[in-house]
């Protein structure tokens, strides 16, 4: 029996039908099981990627499965012949199906399905929770702006999908090679314009979800329009849901396909565990830092973070990250007048970014 090259729905381990959530949810998996077994083949990761990539985007996905899926339906029919004049009548066959009349209309009916489904899946509305807070924000580039002002909007839920933010992350420390890893795809850079279209802030965010898109306010509320770059592309951005007093603005980010952050809880960290923050300090995107909890402090019955992993103008809406993986804060603001003294807002307050 001959070998056969990995279709991409075999490499990220899903279904044909796989909606987008389950397309990034295979493609973290994928990239979580490398790390756990420190594989750091260059060609592994590429074709990880190359197939979130083609999958994710609706035109490329439905080009893959017209020109893929036939030759793969063929060679599985030619492994399970004997003879090799068996295989090329099998080839023919199949062949001659695909170009019959009714071959292409279950192909079309294929391409409908794909369409029909991918159409249905909206964006996840976050988990829930309760909580409250309020801080001043100086993180981000430019004067620090307050975030004590109400709430300047909100959003109903577009739909009842769970979040691919909650998965479960692996358990166990991990290196920072590994976590860098398994983040990278999740973390951009915001700049933000105004009027003119001339930059007046730069900042950071996290992918929770399909499309979304979490930040600082203090970030995304300084000019007039939004920018979102990710691996040398550029999407159009908007404030769907805005929660000043806590600093925390959900961004919808049309056309993003990434995968969505693991999300922990404030209240499994403790004083001196090892953190790592990723952001985009004076706009350097993807840069990585590492320390420790330094403090957890209470805050509007609530818990503020405080770490000694660096971070600058710029990472404000960036993340910080355990051991595992998991998204446990949203970095915030630093004092510049003291040494690695930075803070970070709870995730779990981005679960209840819908409910308030």
């Amino acid at each position: 029996m001959t070998s056969r090259t990995q279709s991409y729905y075999e490499l990220l381990d899903i279904l044909p039908d796989a909606k987008r959530e389950e397309i990034a949810l295979g493609y973290q998996r994928a990239l979580e099981a490398l790390a756990q077994v420190h594989d750091t083949d260059p060609k592994r990761r590429a074709a990880l990627r190359k197939a979130f990539e083609v999958l994710s985007d609706p035109i490329q996905r439905m080009s893959y499965d017209l020109s893929a899926l036939p030759r793969e339906s063929a060679a599985r029919f030619a492994d399970q012949t004997p003879s090799h004049d068996d295989d090329n009548a099998a080839l023919s066959q199949v062949a001659r199906i695909w170009e019959s009349a009714w071959g292409k209309v279950l192909v079309a009916a294929l391409i409908l399905i794909v369409i029909v489904m991918w159409a249905k899946s909206g964006k996840p509305a976050a988990a829930d929770a309760a909580s409250g807070g309020a801080l001043q924000s100086s993180a981000s580039t430019g004067a620090p702006v307050s975030s004590s002002a109400s709430s300047s909007g909100s959003a109903s839920a577009k739909s009842d999908t769970k979040s691919t933010s909650a998965s479960t992350a692996p358990s166990g420390p991990r290196t920072a090679e590994d976590i860098f890893s398994q983040v990278s795809l999740s973390v951009v850079r915001i700049i933000v314009t105004n009027s003119a279209g001339s930059p007046v802030a730069s900042g950071s965010g996290v992918v929770i979800g399909p499309g979304s898109v979490i930040t600082n306010c203090h970030v995304a509320m300084r000019g007039d329009s939004l920018e979102v770059t990710l691996g040398g592309a550029s999407y159009s951005a908007s404030v769907e849901v805005a929660n000043e007093d806590r600093d925390l603005c959900l961004l919808d980010v049309s056309g993003l396909a990434a995968p969505a952050v693991s999300l922990g809880s404030v209240d499994a960290l403790r004083v001196g565990q090892r953190v790592y923050a990723v952001g985009a300090p004076q706009g350097l995107d993807l840069t990585i830092s590492d320390g420790i909890v330094s403090a957890l402090r209470e805050s509007q019955g609530s818990k503020i973070i405080q770490t000694t992993a660096p971070v600058s103008p710029g990472s404000s809406g960036g993340g910080l990250f355990d051991t595992a993986g998991r998204m446990v804060g949203v970095v915030t603001f630093q004092n510049k007048v003291g040494q690695n003294l930075n803070f970070a807002l709870p995730a779990d307050w981005v679960g209840e970014m819908r409910t308030r």
